[in-house]
Order: C-alpha cells, then sequence, then structure tokens
C-alpha cells in the first residue's frame, strides 16, 4: 500500500515536468485531408501527458479502492471483535451470576432444613417425661422404703 503511495507520489512529481518539455498540440483532421482515418492527431507530448494522467487516475483509483477496502475489512474485523468479546463477556456474567444464585440455593437450604433435634423434639419430649417420672417414682419409692412405719 505504501510503495503504491511513493510510485504515485513520484509519478506526479516528475511525469509532468517531461510532459511539459515538449510543446502539444492536439489538431483535429477531417475526412479527406493527409491522414488515412477521422479523428484527433496528437503530438507525442500531448500523447506522453494523455498516458501518464491515465496511468494516474488509475493508479488513484485502484488505490482508493484499496484503501475502501482495507478499511471495510478493518471496520468488519472490529465488529466481529467486538461481538466475540461480548459474548464471551455475557458468557463469563451468566456463569457468575448462575454461582452466586447456586449458592444462595444452598444458604436458603441451609437456613430451611430441619435439624436432628427438631425432628425428634416430641419423641424425646415423650421418653424424657416418662423417664422423669420414672426417676421420680424411684425416688419415692426409695424414701418411702428408707421411713420407718
Amino acid at each position: 500500500m505504501l510503495n503504491k503511495i511513493v510510485i504515485i507520489v513520484l509519478i506526479l512529481i516528475f511525469m509532468p515536468s517531461i510532459a511539459f518539455a515538449q510543446s502539444k498540440q492536439i489538431s483535429i483532421i477531417g475526412k479527406g485531408q493527409t491522414a488515412p482515418f477521422a479523428g484527433v492527431l496528437l503530438s507525442p507530448a500531448a500523447y506522453a501527458e494523455l498516458d501518464v494522467n491515465n496511468s494516474i487516475n488509475q493508479a488513484l483509483s485502484e488505490a482508493k479502492i484499496a484503501y475502501a477496502l482495507d478499511l471495510n475489512n478493518a471496520e468488519w474485523e472490529m465488529k466481529l471483535n467486538n461481538e466475540k468479546t461480548e459474548r464471551k463477556f455475557e458468557g463469563l456474567m451468566y456463569q457468575e451470576r448462575l454461582r452466586l444464585k447456586e449458592s444462595e440455593i444452598e444458604r436458603l437450604e441451609d437456613m430451611i432444613a430441619p435439624t436432628f433435634w427438631e425432628n425428634w423434639d416430641f419423641e424425646f419430649g415423650i421418653v424424657g417425661g416418662i423417664l422423669f417420672s420414672m426417676g421420680t417414682f424411684w425416688v419415692h419409692g426409695t424414701v418411702n422404703e428408707s421411713i420407718p412405719r
């Protein structure tokens, strides 16, 4: 790309001076005059100038097209990379939100999960009451036996 630009600049600098070194003449010839065809007769200097201008315009057009294509490709590549980065970021955010929600679910499940004692409150109450009653009867019986009558 840089080489094309350098060549174009050099052509623009040197070629017009070569073309202007000779006088240019454009002569129009009609049918029946000394030229064997109808058309425009150009001197070598005029032809060289037209040829150089044509080459310069063609090179400039190719350079503009190449620049526009490169710019377009760069823009689309940037958009593609931005989309890829955005999707990757969204995936990471989704995974992080999922991890946080799972940890919150575990914390809430731990809060409502029954402990061993909560399931057996009634049963331990019954067994404790029976043992307490039996202990009370035993103490009463032992005390009654030890009192003389």
